[in-house]
């Protein structure tokens, strides 16, 4: 599954709107900068912590897989079954296929 970070950011952006969140209250709820929410909206953040990643896929109730590949869950009340498959464990963990170990920052260039 290949990322591109346009519709990654174009995903933030659209969920913080529909909440009608500026980028200073996601940065906020997610405990990160409104400098990095603007990056990451914008398809410009190549390199993103996780723990980032699942502080906005939280602050917005949407799962981790919705917000990186557009699929999943985009919200916590309804899981979906691919969650504990491709796009994140049952602790919020990016898992990269074929990969054994969780990474603390993952390279998400296209």
């Amino acid at each position: 599954m290949e990322l591109d970070l346009i519709r990654m950011g174009r995903r933030v952006a659209g969920k913080r709107v529909e909440r009608g969140w500026s980028q200073q209250e996601l940065a906020a709820r997610a405990q990160t900068s409104q400098r990095t929410v603007a990056w990451i909206e914008l398809g410009k953040q190549p390199r993103v912590s996780v723990p980032v990643l699942v502080n906005i896929a939280e602050a917005l109730d949407v799962s981790l897989e919705y917000l990186v590949y557009g699929t999943g869950s985009t919200s916590d009340d309804e899981p979906a079954e691919a969650d504990t498959v491709a796009g994140q464990d049952r602790l919020g963990r990016l898992r990269i296929p074929g990969e054994n170990a969780c990474v603390q920052y993952a390279d998400i260039t296209a």
